[in-house]
């Protein structure tokens, strides 16, 4: 199976935390034997280029589905002609924001998959969606509360 990821949220050397956990996801799909994952990110904010570039870039692409992170990039998937499914994952101010809230509506009928990272935002999608979700969270069993001192002597940091 071949997949793109669609997303304006991607880490750069400029901001290392941006989609942290759209790449860890990324990275664990690439880990499972048959899946091939290309991402085509871009600068939240640029989605007329990234539509135009994703078009240019991939156009004839064979890929079997083709995945939005963020309500606003499903526009840019949508940029790309072919008949692989199209799939959205809503990550919140997408669907929070009035002005993102309003132009993400407006794609989600348009998509095969509406997803959201969270039972409580899947609730609070506008319109009348099947909305999956698909948890983009932390890993609690890996990752649990310690106590701040603790923290700071195995970081080295001061406890003060």
């Amino acid at each position: 199976m071949r997949a793109l990821v669609v997303t304006n949220m991607w880490p750069s050397p400029e901001r290392p935390a941006l989609g942290a956990f759209v790449r860890d996801q990324v990275e664990a799909l690439r880990r499972l034997d048959g899946i091939e994952v290309e991402v085509f990110a871009f600068a939240p904010g640029a989605y007329v280029r990234a539509a135009r570039e994703l078009r240019a870039r991939h156009r004839g692409g064979a890929h079997d589905i083709v995945h939005a992170h963020f309500g606003l990039s499903a526009w840019v998937a949508l940029a790309l002609p072919g008949s692989a499914p199209r799939a959205v994952t809503l990550h919140g101010t997408d669907v929070r924001h009035p002005r993102s809230r309003a132009i993400t509506r407006a794609a989600l009928g348009r998509m095969d998959l509406v997803a959201a990272v969270s039972e409580e935002l899947a609730a609070a999608v506008p319109g009348h969606h099947d909305v999956r979700v698909l948890p983009c969270g932390i890993d609690i069993q890996r990752f649990n509360p310690i106590p701040r001192a603790v923290a700071r002597e195995e970081l080295g940091l001061p406890v003060d």
